[in-house]
């Protein structure tokens, strides 16, 4: 799903926010794995990808932002990225 939504919005990386992915180093590589060799894939928790979006870290990327859970998605939303 991702691969096909890329192409179509010719993202250059995926962010992962999910904590539970953030703690499991074989999910966060299957997804690495799964993921185009020109797209850069970063799992962080939610509290993490909040401060990296919050102090421009992706300002200049062109990324997809994916959640585990719509109460991820708010919690995001909570620490204050629109």
């Amino acid at each position: 799903m991702v691969v096909g939504w890329g192409r179509y919005l010719k993202n250059d990386t995926i962010m992962v926010a999910s904590d539970a992915a953030a703690d499991d180093e074989l999910a966060k590589t299957m997804m690495e794995m799964g993921a185009p060799v020109d797209v850069r894939v970063d799992v962080v928790s939610v509290a993490e990808g909040s401060l990296r979006i919050l102090r421009g870290d992706y300002d200049n990327r062109k990324a997809i932002v994916l959640f585990e859970t719509p109460s991820d998605v708010l919690r995001m939303l909570e620490a204050g990225v629109n």
